[in-house]
């Protein structure tokens, strides 16, 4: 026999198994935590995003000649030169865009009909006097609860 025999003894080999399975729950922990911040932070941003291109659309449409009408605080109603219209209208979280026709006093025909986004927490819309200046505030729900506001103004070429 050896007098200097090399080998692990059952102790050791379990604790070194500890030691590992202990940093690997960190880690795994770690990695956890990391992919829901970063899910949130993504979902956050493409909800931010959403914001911005609805106030884009609205804004977009009301530069191009409409003439805007608020029927209540949450519709926006433009009309255009030639029966055309657009409303935006919040029904509850849901944010809707309509277009449609009205052709020389005859029933309404929708063109198109668009879910904007279904994170709206509120919609605001004041026209001036003169209803040539339009202010849009609009409120989305984040993630955890959190609330982001957009706020524009828009005038009108009519």
């Amino acid at each position: 026999m050896y007098n200097n025999e090399r080998g692990v003894s059952l102790a050791e080999v379990l604790g070194a198994l500890s030691i590992t399975a202990i940093v690997l729950g960190v880690v795994l922990v770690m990695l956890n935590q990391t992919h829901t911040s970063s899910s949130q932070i993504t979902s956050r941003e493409t909800i931010k995003q959403e914001s911005r291109d609805i106030i884009d659309h609205m804004v977009r449409s009301i530069r191009t000649g409409f003439t805007a009408s608020v029927s209540a605080a949450e519709t926006l109603r433009l009309e255009g030169p030639e029966g055309q219209y657009i409303s935006y209208r919040l029904d509850g979280n849901t944010l809707e865009s309509v277009s449609f026709l009205i052709p020389d006093g005859g029933t309404e025909k929708v063109l198109i009909r668009r879910v904007m986004s279904s994170h709206v927490d509120y919609l605001h819309a004041g026209l001036s006097e003169s209803n040539t200046r339009v202010e849009i505030t609009l409120r989305m729900q984040l993630p955890n609860g959190q609330i982001d506001t957009a706020s524009t103004v828009a005038y009108t070429l009519r």
